[in-house]
């Protein structure tokens, strides 16, 4: 959930917090006044397409803060009156319920029954059906469609604007190879940095050794899974794990040893 709001936060450039629930409400209001002046206006559909984005992050931003408050106020109650523990309970459950019908109701009066990015998608597809050729649309659709899990429309979604825009889908796939490799060095220093302090950690030389195939450095994958072997010598994910890292490398024979023995400890 928390990689597709941040997917949708780069599509706009502006404090999602500084703009209301109501503000957002107005704007797709506006859009759908212009939609109403003409039907084949496809930019009208993206744009507010991209408004009902944001009111869907914006009701996950205000009820993650919401639920971060209504558990402050309840371990505040609990400290000051141990006793008071069901009614803060209670009291918590009674707003947060509350709260959902709230929504629930603003829902099916703006929404005519469907959430914001149900309703984005709805509009995605007219804008791609008034012009094929719109290649932010397909973009901004399959966001949607990664965030429902549906990978099949999703990747449909991506192929499309790929073709249409492929300078831009190379900028994309550029940034997040970079992205990635970034993240893999940083589990690997994390990883090293911990085995100073905790040498005979057998988990953190199996993140190391899952980091170096991450990284498609299967030697040193492979000496780690090994470190990892001798402390836990029982441990069948571990020889799997050493096991992929030989096949990776091209040592079938090694591998296959491995994976057999993961198999007689249980794991598959």
């Amino acid at each position: 959930m928390k990689f597709f709001i941040y997917s949708f936060l780069l599509l706009f450039p502006l404090n999602l917090y500084a703009v209301s629930i109501e503000d957002v409400e107005k704007e797709i209001i506006a859009h759908s006044n212009k939609i109403d002046l003409n039907k084949t206006d496809a930019t009208a559909y993206f744009n507010r397409g991209r408004a009902y984005v944001k009111l869907g992050n914006l009701q996950i931003i205000k009820q993650e803060e919401k639920d971060m408050f209504d558990k402050m106020d309840m371990v505040a109650g609990i400290l000051i009156s141990p006793e008071a523990n069901n009614v803060q309970k209670l009291a918590a459950a009674s707003t947060a319920e509350q709260y959902v019908e709230y929504k629930k109701a603003r829902d099916r009066v703006l929404n005519d029954k469907k959430t914001p990015f149900e309703r984005a998608i709805d509009d995605y597809t007219t804008v791609i059906k008034l012009n094929p050729k719109f290649a932010d649309a397909y973009y901004n659709r399959h966001l949607i469609y990664q965030h429902f899990k549906n990978d099949e429309l999703a990747r449909a979604d991506y192929n499309s604007w790929a073709k249409l825009d492929p300078e831009g889908a190379k900028k994309l796939e550029k940034e997040q190879e970079d992205a990635r490799k970034a993240e893999i060095a940083g589990i690997i220093m994390g990883a090293m940095d911990a085995l100073k302090k905790d040498p005979k950690n057998a988990e953190l030389y199996n993140v190391l050794g899952k980091a170096y195939i991450e990284k498609e450095d299967y030697t040193k994958a492979v000496v780690n899974f090994t470190k990892a072997i001798k402390l836990q010598p029982k441990n069948g994910e571990l020889y799997y794990n050493r096991g992929s890292a030989h096949n990776k490398s091209g040592n079938k024979t090694f591998g296959a040893v491995d994976l057999a023995k993961a198999k007689k400890l249980g794991y598959k």
